[in-house]
């Protein structure tokens, strides 16, 4: 049987690579004069894929960047030649020359990136680095600048650099799992300080305060630190690098705990939050002043309780205590304003837990998008015993509130937080706050994110006003890197909303299905989330490390859970499966080898799995599953319309899902071995796809029927997705697919099958239809997602359930990939080539956005023609990229392009020095360029 092999996209007969080994266009002006193409300069760089990290955990880390020529260059086909890395110990040491820590020399080739290639790095280390770029011509770059990192403490095997003891609060002073200790020492420094460096490893939350304040870093506060950490393993190191002005004297250093996510039961952590930190002070004399976390600090309880369950469905909150003056704890004048008498401190107890502790490796969490109130309404509470107030958001979000509230002395409010307008708490979700003896007191969100739009607040004796209540969305601090507008409202809201969404579904460094109810980093889920988080904002760190913890979780036999890092929860083979289709993802959208490279033995090992629970070619279902009960082991696509919220099935249909879904997988692994270069690995792969193929197909084939199993359109996406069938099968099965679109028939997929639909109808070149179903009206589809007061994405097509979730952001891919057509290509992973396929004849009259790549930003906008009838199509190519552009052209239209005071047709651009055209292949209806680097403006007319 043949199997058609998966491309991203069809070839033009020029490959990608020439436009790297041409020599580039030369621009001319007006005069016809030949203008002198200017120096580029490195930008964006990166450690580790972020922006000057602190702690990093590598002894040889990545190092990337990018070319960026000058933004009124009109070159084209612009590279480099050859580029070199230049590091040193200081800023000053780097401007004078004195790289100490690496000098690459010149090297020669057009790499944006390195792996570490000085002396191994050492704990503690500070590095400045900068990049000096040569581009096609041997010119040198102009000075870029740059950028630092700092080294963590390693924690190796018989050679950890810690020296810190775990410590927490003694049995006696806190009752488990409820307070939130605080724990505090002082010192009394010798000199004063220019610069302060701790690292905190905790087991739960922390929150780091010196004399009475917090502290964060310089881009702000951290919080829920240290984030989504599967803490019966290892735990999550967070460094804080200060510049500080203590003075000499007596200071007082302070640590405030909560049991955080370390609650979740499978971990089976300690009762109650641990911590483990090491301080240096560095004085302005150059002395270094160690200070670790031991027997000799003190605890005791603080002003925040932990309360109500920790279940799914039921996390809780946070209750804090007005009459304890929670900033006033680690006050150095404390003893001396008597404020120590009053608390009730005692001895820490040291603790040997069994963890590991690694780098943070990925941004922490910051508040970002602050949210006002937008109303503020009495609401009537069944008891009417007390005043409430529902305050409105205006947006649902995933973060924090902060309220000043008023009431009777010693009084306690009770705050509640809902996602829908006619429940006051959502999923559990409840704080309060005890008021002190004047009848005042603040709630802040400091342990526990809430997720919702609406906060009900009930026991105060005055309407708190807009003033008093104000809300942020927390979420690790990556930056939006794609931007879309078009001239439809409808689905410019549906891709605001899916943006918005997914921020309000990553903390902690992991995507999850939800905020509120579960917290789980759902495998499955994240199908649906990951084309949108990687095109759309900058999070290749996060995903990288929820690879890894992947790997950690794995068992011995290969065998892998369903969620990541929370252990529990349902799934099957679709879910475990992340593991290949995110390294995919990710190698396809950053070219990002070494993740690969890290990401392939937890491939390869649950590949070899499966084989295990393989009959005559086709998969089982587990009779013991590790991590659930055996009928939520083997789901299938879930929540489609009017599909039973809770299955347990073990028919035809989920076979097929199984075993389709697992094809698929090999298939794609198949293709990451041979980027790899394990090409006898590949192969091997590859002709155990086929095999299985022909099983699956002979077995669950209705030849007369023309389906497998039944006519649902995931089966078709199954087989289309898994290359089930040959030729004949394929072609018969598109046919059928698209059929079903352009009658106007409703979406009938669920969360796998919508990500499937997205990703065939993109592939094969037809957003088109992936528009048209994005534009339909009712329920089930995509517009009735956002019916009434919708602000984000909910879980079910009918709107049961969580309002906040994952489930159909596979949309999300629609306006970069589909209506603006910019989309990566398998065989130059990374946007090294990329094809451009804007979406101009559906109705859509105009159009712009951008990605970033790891080349730079792609930038495309189309508009209507001044004046005239026609269209002008704007196109930004990044320095040593190329764009494979395809334009579709109806009768006696062509498409023509201004550079300058040039009007070129196609014909001739190929021909005309400067034009940036490499090739152009036409079509019946379209023309197809090969664009090299430069900004381009076409007109098709």
């Amino acid at each position: 049987m043949h199997h058609r092999e998966w491309l991203a996209g069809p070839l033009l007969s020029l490959v990608y690579g020439c436009g790297v080994t041409q020599e580039p266009d030369r621009a001319t002006a007006a005069n016809g004069e030949e203008r002198e193409a200017q120096p580029l300069v490195a930008a964006h760089l990166r450690c580790e894929q972020m922006i000057e990290p602190r702690g990093v955990g590598e002894r040889r880390p990545l190092l990337s960047w990018t070319a960026q020529a000058a933004p009124d260059d009109r070159h084209h086909g612009r590279r480099i030649s050859a580029w070199r890395v230049k590091a040193a110990g200081s800023r000053e040491a780097l401007e004078d020359g004195e790289l100490s820590r690496w000098d690459s020399g010149r090297i020669e080739g057009d790499a944006l990136h390195a792996i570490w290639g000085g002396a191994p790095l050492s704990s503690r280390a500070e590095v400045w680095w900068s990049v000096e770029l040569w581009d096609e011509r041997g010119q040198l770059s102009s000075a870029c600048e740059p950028a630092s990192f700092t080294v963590g403490l390693f924690d190796e095997p018989g050679a950890s650099d810690w020296s810190a003891a775990w410590i927490g609060a003694a049995d006696a002073a806190t009752p488990a799992r409820t307070v939130s200790p605080w724990l505090v020492h002082d010192v009394k420094l010798p000199g004063a300080v220019r610069r302060l460096r701790v690292w905190v490893a905790s087991l739960g939350s922390h929150q780091l305060w010196l004399d009475g304040r917090r502290l964060g870093d310089p881009r702000g506060d951290i919080e829920f630190a240290p984030g989504m950490v599967d803490f019966s393993r290892r735990t999550r190191v967070v460094e804080y690098d200060l510049e500080s002005a203590l003075a000499e004297g007596d200071h007082r250093l302070g640590l405030w705990l909560h049991s955080g996510f370390a609650r979740h039961e499978p971990f089976h952590v300690a009762a109650h939050p641990l911590v483990c930190a090491q301080f240096e002070f560095e004085l302005l004399d150059g002395r270094r002043i160690p200070f670790s976390t031991g027997a000799d600090w003190r605890a005791a309880p603080s002003s925040v309780t932990a309360i109500g369950g920790f279940e799914p469905g039921d996390y809780g909150g946070e209750q804090i205590d007005a009459t304890r003056d929670a900033l006033r704890w680690c006050d150095p004048l404390a003893a001396k304003l008597a404020l120590d008498a009053a608390v009730e401190w005692q001895p820490v107890a040291l603790y040997s837990p069994s963890i590991t502790r690694l780098a943070l490796a990925c941004p922490p969490d910051r508040r970002r998008d602050a949210l006002k109130p937008v109303a503020i309404d009495p609401v009537a509470r069944a008891d009417a015993t007390c005043n409430a107030w529902r305050v409105d958001f205006g947006r649902a979000f995933n973060g924090s509130v902060e309220a000043r509230l008023r009431g009777a002395p010693f009084a306690t409010v009770v705050l509640e937080m809902g996602e829908r307008f006619d429940e006051p708490s959502s999923w559990g979700q409840r704080a309060a706050l005890l008021l002190n003896e004047q009848g005042r007191g603040t709630f802040t969100s400091r342990f526990q994110p809430v997720a919702g739009r609406w906060l009900t607040i009930t026991g105060t004796s005055d309407a708190p006003t807009i003033g008093d209540v104000t809300a942020a969305l927390v979420r690790p601090d990556f930056e939006r890197t794609g931007t879309f507008r078009c001239s439809d409202p409808r689905v410019q809201r549906l891709h605001d909303t899916a943006a918005w969404t997914y921020e309000c579904l990553v903390l902690g460094g992991a995507p999850q299905d939800c905020p509120h109810r579960e917290r789980f980093g759902y495998g499955g889920d994240a199908h649906a989330t990951m084309s949108l988080g990687l095109g759309s904002f900058d999070t290749a760190a996060i995903y990288s490390r929820w690879l890894d913890d992947w790997a950690a979780l794995q068992s011995s036999d290969g065998d892998l859970p369903f969620t990541c890092p929370t252990l529990v929860g349902g799934g099957g083979p679709a879910w475990s499966g992340i593991v290949v289709l995110l390294a995919w993802e990710h190698w396809l959208r950053t070219g990002d080898r070494r993740t690969l490279e890290r990401a392939w033995p937890a491939i390869a090992r649950w590949l070899a799995f499966l084989e295990t629970h393989t009959r005559a070619g086709l998969l089982e279902p587990d009779p013991a599953p590790k991590w659930v009960v055996p009928e939520l082991a083997w789901l299938d696509d879930w929540l489609a319309p009017g599909s039973d919220p809770h299955p347990s099935r073990f028919d035809e249909r989920s076979a097929f899902f199984q075993n389709a879904y697992r094809v698929g997988c090999v298939r794609r692994a198949a293709e990451l071995a041979r980027a790899l270069g394990r090409n006898d690995e590949a192969a091997t792969l590859a002709a155990r796809a086929n095999t299985l193929a022909d099983a699956v197909h002979d077995r669950f084939w209705d030849r007369a029927r023309g389906f497998h199993v039944a006519r649902d359109t995931v089966n078709v996406l199954l087989a289309l997705f898994a290359g089930i069938g040959d030729i004949e099968v394929e072609d018969r099965l598109v046919a059928r697919l698209y059929e079903r679109i352009e009658s106007g028939a409703p979406i009938d997929t669920g969360l796998h099958g919508t990500w499937l639909l997205v990703r065939e109808l993109l592939a094969r070149g037809r957003a088109d239809l992936l528009l048209k179903l994005a534009q339909q009206d009712g329920v089930p589809s995509f517009q009735g997602l956002l019916a009434g007061d919708a602000t984000t994405l909910g879980e079910t097509w009918e709107g049961r359930f969580s309002r906040i979730h994952a489930c159909w952001l596979s949309i999300g891919a629609l306006a970069p990939e589909g209506i603006l057509g910019i989309r990566p290509r398998l065989d130059a992973p990374g946007y090294r080539a990329f094809d451009v396929t804007p979406l101009l004849d559906a109705g859509i009259a105009s159009a712009s956005g951008s990605i970033a790549t790891p080349y730079g930003t792609v930038a495309l906008s189309w508009s209507p023609l001044p004046q005239r009838a026609g269209t002008a199509l704007q196109l930004s190519v990044p320095v040593g990229s190329t764009a494979l552009l395809s334009v579709r052209l109806g009768d006696g239209v062509s498409l023509r392009l201004r550079d300058g005071e040039r009007d070129l047709s196609i014909e001739a651009c190929t021909r005309t020095a400067g034009s940036g055209i490499r090739a152009v292949e036409r079509s019946p209806g379209r023309v197809r360029l090969e664009v090299g680097s430069g900004h381009y403006t076409f007109e098709r007319r």
